[in-house]
Order: structure tokens, then C-alpha cells, then sequence
């Protein structure tokens, strides 16, 4: 048994160590000792990771007068990190130490006032400023005498609070924050660069002073491409053209006739495409092209001619301002994102697509600028006290770390053991079958069809299927799937993009409720959506998980531009594998783990294509999967004896 220092002991609430949360805590607490030291870890679900990182972390802030901000995807998983603190002060109770901790969420679910809340964080942060100044906003009036005490509390409490004694939660949760020692909030306010920076003026504290923590941290990668994602519409440029002439009584003609240019070659370009129902077409923008739309403008003086249509738009948002309503100004936003264009278009970095969509018959066109590099993102992070990254599937760790920038000189990289015992938990990968586009036919459908009713039919409780896109999903209901699985007296679900987040919540509730009735739950979804990463489906609330394919991104054009820009930058065949197979082999082993959360979660998970065995795959599977799955053949029937086999073995 690996001893760990008194001074993590006093904050561990546990009577017990888990396998390797000893070797886990001695890691951090060493490695973080020593300022802009950082840390990459992946471990296992199960591990105790948070209550592990927790324990490590809380004595270096208490000993060096720090904050930890403990980031994580959900907000399910927020309050995860309040439970665990709560436990903590629980045994403190009795050693006469508090550990004060707070879930943030942001202005836009924290304020009270109706009009405020529909904006952007940019709006709201300045329609707030301006009634807070001007004393319109009563929230923030009544908040002045009001006093409260909180060791630990979510955000919910805080709104809660505000509604029953008309304050502010927002600025009631800022005012705690200076006592408090864990602020726990997502990873939108420390990854956009905009968020950020109001994130940390509002919580009052300098980076350089917090140890921030990265829970499910393979995530990052995703959250700051979508950072750096900019688009506007043919709507949004009207509505720009509305302002400067309706409101501004503007006839600034160069200005009125550049923005009737865009929205018309938008339209235009775009509206030549016709993609199917719910299909998404990407269509680059040349540089050649960019350079000719800037030519269009008459002016000696490029910047100046932005600069004057940004002004503009800076009137706009005044004039909202001064009727206390939202700042909001399409033509400042589309103002700003066209001269981001025009400073960046030469950037190797940054590619401008037209993405075309067609939802409900309806054809959708965006402008889009987005970038390849979120190394220019992170970086302001880097300039933390410490970093702690941690995942259940952050490996190969190089590679991410190589993507965000950090260095190999201050990072630490350290993959734990599985602490699942091998009894528990079954993994089989069935030969002689692929998804590959020319091997999507009927016949194989069909045996895929087949393994996933046989798997239901033999597993006790829930059955999750996790498919390559959902493309593959409607391969499998063409041989008549659902019918299949009602036809065994189990409950059909099936994750639709069309759902939106509560629909789906409401379809997980359901279903995970059903084995607690006596009842089965047949579970459809994508490998990389919204169920295959952000849910956790512990004991009976899935059994089986089947991962039907590898989850490769479509090649668009943004998918080829990342391949090329990654292999410039690290070589080509790890650029290959970097922008390519390692997200799409990350969402299967996240679909794969979805059932096996806890240490006593018995189960049995099913890989449905044999290219996850060709070795440039099978090396970036989990190490945990690849200790034990074992290959089984192409043969009818045997997947569902082998599930059978496995549950009549073990007790559920």
C-alpha cells in the first residue's frame, strides 16, 4: 500500500484508498509543489480522479494562499466536485478546517433579469455594466445590505436565494468568491480568450495565482477550435445594412454597397448548392477570391474604412444602451468579423469556408472563419500557477500535448493503470467485418443488425449501441433493427440530432430508469454524440455497449486543411494521425467506457469492425481495452453466445 503525506491525509475523507489513488495523489502533490509545473494525466474512470486531485491540490493553495479553478465539461460534473467537497468538510468539521468551494456559471443563467439574459456574454456584460451604474437594476440595488455565509454551493442555490430575497445571484457568488478556495465552473470561461478574460476580472483574481484543473480534458482540443469559429449570415449582414441605414441614417455609399457585395455573394455562392435533409456541404472561400472582395472597396485606407463601420456599429450598441436594452449591433459584430477576415487571410492558420445546410427544406448559409492552430488560444493558460489535465482518454499524450503547445521541459505525462478488475469487465472484437464506405452493403448490415439484437436479447439490463455516424444508424434500421428489439419485449431509444437538450435528457431519464422497474432499454446513438461522452451509465443503467464502427470525421474540405496544416507542422504521418485517426479512435474509447464507471460495474463491451485491430488503430485504443480484448470470428450467433456465456458467469 503507497503511503501518501499527512497533509493530503487530512484532506482525503475516504477510510479507504482505491487502486492507484495513492500513486495518483503523491504525482500531483509532488510535481505541483514548484510554480508553472504541469501535469497530463490519463486514468481510468473509476480511479476517483476528483476526489483524488482535490485531496493532492487543496494543500498547496491552503499552504501558498491560492485558488484552484476545477473546470469541467457539464455541468452535471460540477456538482460532482461540490459533492466531493462537501465530504471533505465533513472530516474537517471534526479538524476545525473549512474548504470553501462554489459552482460559477456565467451572467447568462445567473441573471435574474429577463432582458439582460437573452444576450451574448459581450451584451449582457455591458447592458449590466450600464444598469448597475445607473442604478436601474434592482437585483444588483437589494444585494448591497444583504448578507450571507457559504462553505460550499452551487450555483442553483445561489439563483434560488436570489429569487426568494430579489438580489443578484451572480454578483452574490462573486462577493463569496473572494473566500472562496475551489471555484468550479466549465470550460467555456477559461478556453474562449474573450470569456476568459471576464471570467478572471470578475472572479477578481490574477491566473498567474490559481492551479487550474482540467476534468475530461480530451475535450479542450474541441472547445478551442470552437473558439476560434467565427460566421456570419445573409440575415446578419441585413440586419448590419438595416442599422447603418434605418437607425444610423447613414449614406455612406462604399460602406452600404461592400455590405450589399457580401450578403450577395454569400447568397449567391451558396444558394447554388442543394444538400440533403440535415446533410452540411462545406465550400472554401480562396484566398484569390478574399482578396478580390476587399479589391471591390473604394478607399485608399482598408483599416480606416473597418475602423469607421466598426464606429458605427459602437453608436449602435450606444444608442441600446441608452434605453437600457441589449447592446446588440449586427453591424459591429458583422464590422468586426470582416476585418478579422481582411488582417488574417493570408494566415496559414485560418481557413474561410460557406457552409451549406439544409434543415426542414430550408437552405442555411453561413460565412465561416475558422482556425486550425488553438495553440494561440491555450496559450494564456500556460500562464498559470499549475495545470492539471485529466482524462479517462487523453492518451497519446504527445500528441495532445503537442497540439495545445505545452512544453515537454515543465509537463509531466503519466498514464495510470486500470483499476477495473478483469473479471468484470468482458471486451471482444469481432473479425471479418468492416464499415468501410465500399463494405456498407445489405449483407453486412445485416450481421451487424443481427450481433446488436442477439447482444439485447442475452444482456439482463440495458443495451447501449454506439454507431460510426448516423448515416450507419439508418443502415441498421433499413434491415429493421427496431423492429427487432420491440419484438423482444425491450423499450426502443434513439439519440436524433434533431433533439434538442432536454428532449434528450428526457429520453436518457427514461431509459436509464427502466432495468429499476424490471424493464430493458435499447440505446442508439453517434460514437462522439451527446450520449456517447457526456452521460454516464453505471450498473444496470447499461450493461452491453456495442461500438459499431470507427467514428472517422467526414473529409471536408475543413478535415483536409487540419490534416495538411498538422502535417506541416508535425510530420506526415503523425499529422495524419493527429488530425485524423486520433479523434475519431478518442469517441470510440469514450463510447466504450459509457457503461464501466464505477469499480464493481460488471459489463461486457462489443467492437463491431476489425479495422480497430490493424495496428495504427489498435494503438490508440485505451490501454485498458487493449489488455483485454480478444478477437472473435465473423461467425452468426456467436456474439450472443458469448454475452450470454458472460452474464450467466457473473453476478449483476
Amino acid at each position: 500500500m503507497i503511503s501518501i503525506p499527512s497533509s493530503i491525509r487530512k484532506f482525503f475523507p475516504y477510510n479507504s484508498l482505491r487502486p492507484g489513488q495513492g500513486l495518483l495523489m503523491n504525482e500531483i502533490y509532488d510535481h505541483l509543489k514548484l510554480p508553472h509545473k504541469f501535469i497530463l494525466i490519463e486514468a481510468a474512470n473509476g480511479s476517483g480522479k476528483t476526489i483524488t486531485t482535490l485531496s493532492a491540490i487543496i494543500p498547496i493553495i491552503k499552504q501558498n494562499n491560492l485558488t484552484m479553478i476545477y473546470a469541467t465539461r457539464t455541468h452535471t460534473q460540477m456538482d460532482r466536485v461540490i459533492a466531493e467537497l462537501e465530504e471533505i468538510n465533513k472530516k474537517g468539521s471534526d479538524q476545525g478546517y473549512v474548504v470553501r468551494g462554489l459552482t460559477l456559471k456565467g451572467k447568462t443563467e445567473m441573471c435574474l433579469n429577463e432582458e439582460v439574459r437573452r444576450g451574448t456574454i459581450m451584451e449582457i456584460t455591458d447592458l449590466c455594466s450600464q444598469l448597475r451604474k445607473n442604478g436601474s437594476c434592482k437585483y444588483f440595488t437589494n444585494l448591497q445590505n444583504f448578507e450571507y455565509n457559504l462553505k460550499t454551493g452551487k450555483s442553483e442555490e445561489l439563483i434560488a436565494i436570489g429569487v426568494r430575497y430579489n438580489i443578484c445571484p451572480y454578483y452574490l457568488a462573486k462577493r463569496l468568491l473572494k473566500e472562496t478556495d475551489v471555484i468550479i465552473t466549465t470550460f467555456n470561461y477559461l478556453i474562449h480568450p474573450f470569456i476568459r478574460q471576464i471570467f478572471f476580472k470578475d472572479i477578481d483574481k490574477l491566473i498567474s495565482d490559481c492551479i487550474i484543473v482540467f476534468d475530461e480534458g480530451h475535450n479542450i482540443i474541441d472547445v478551442a477550435l470552437e473558439a476560434g469559429t467565427q460566421q456570419i449570415t445573409p440575415r446578419s449582414v441585413k440586419r448590419a445594412l438595416d442599422e447603418l441605414i434605418g437607425l444610423l441614417l447613414d449614406d455612406d455609399v462604399p460602406s452600404i454597397q461592400f455590405l450589399k457585395d457580401i450578403k450577395s455573394f454569400i447568397e449567391t455562392t451558396g444558394m447554388a448548392y442543394d444538400p440533403k435533409e440535415g446533410e452540411t456541404i462545406e465550400i472554401a472561400v480562396r484566398k484569390s477570391t478574399l482578396k478580390n472582395i476587399f479589391s471591390q472597396i473604394k478607399t485608399d485606407n482598408i483599416e480606416n474604412f473597418f475602423n469607421n463601420l466598426i464606429e458605427k456599429g459602437v453608436q449602435v450598441r450606444e444608442l441600446m444602451l441608452k434605453n437600457n436594452k441589449l447592446p446588440r449591433s449586427s453591424l459591429y459584430k458583422t464590422a468586426h468579423f470582416l476585418q478579422f477576415i481582411y488582417q488574417n487571410y493570408l494566415r496559414p492558420d485560418y481557413i474561410h469556408i460557406l457552409r451549406v445546410s439544409k434543415v426542414k427544406n430550408k437552405i442555411n448559409v453561413e460565412f465561416v472563419i475558422k482556425t486550425l492552430d488553438v495553440r494561440p488560444i491555450l496559450n494564456d493558460l500556460f500562464n498559470a500557477r499549475n495545470l492539471v489535465i485529466i482524462s479517462g482518454t487523453l492518451a497519446p499524450i504527445r500528441a495532445f500535448r503537442e497540439i495545445c503547445g505545452m512544453t515537454l521541459d515543465n509537463t509531466k505525462e503519466r498514464i495510470l493503470p486500470s483499476p477495473f478488475p478483469f473479471e468484470n469487465v468482458s471486451i471482444i472484437g469481432v473479425q471479418d467485418i468492416t464499415l468501410k464506405f465500399e463494405d456498407r452493403t445489405e449483407e453486412n448490415y445485416r450481421f451487424i443488425m443481427n450481433c446488436c439484437v442477439e447482444a439485447a436479447k442475452n444482456t439482463k439490463y440495458n443495451t447501449g449501441v454506439f454507431c460510426a455516424s448516423y448515416s450507419v444508424i439508418n443502415g441498421l434500421l433499413e434491415q429493421g433493427l427496431k423492429e427487432k428489439i420491440e419484438e423482444l419485449g425491450i423499450k426502443f431509444f434513439m439519440e436524433s440530432k434533431s433533439m434538442n437538450s432536454k428532449e434528450n435528457e428526457a429520453m436518457i431519464t427514461e431509459y436509464k430508469k427502466l432495468p429499476y422497474k424490471g424493464m430493458r432499454g435499447f440505446l442508439i446513438g453517434a460514437s462522439g454524440g451527446r450520449n456517447s461522452e457526456g452521460v454516464d451509465f453505471p450498473g444496470k443503467e447499461m450493461s452491453t455497449v456495442v461500438i459499431v464502427g470507427i467514428p472517422f470525421a467526414k473529409i471536408s474540405y475543413s478535415i483536409k486543411k487540419l490534416i495538411k496544416y498538422y502535417q506541416n507542422l508535425f510530420g506526415e504521418e503523425r499529422g495524419l494521425e493527429y488530425a485524423y485517426y486520433i479523434p475519431a479512435l478518442r469517441k470510440a474509447n469514450q463510447s466504450a467506457g459509457r457503461p464501466i464507471r464505477k469499480l464493481d460495474d460488471k459489463g461486457i463491451i462489443i467492437f463491431l469492425d476489425e479495422r480497430f485491430f490493424y495496428k495504427k488503430y489498435f494503438k490508440l485504443l485505451s490501454n485498458w481495452i487493449q489488455d483485454r480484448i480478444i478477437k472473435i470470428e465473423k461467425y452468426e450467433g456467436l456474439v450472443g453466445r458469448i454475452v450470454k456465456m458472460f452474464y450467466n458467469k457473473i453476478n449483476l
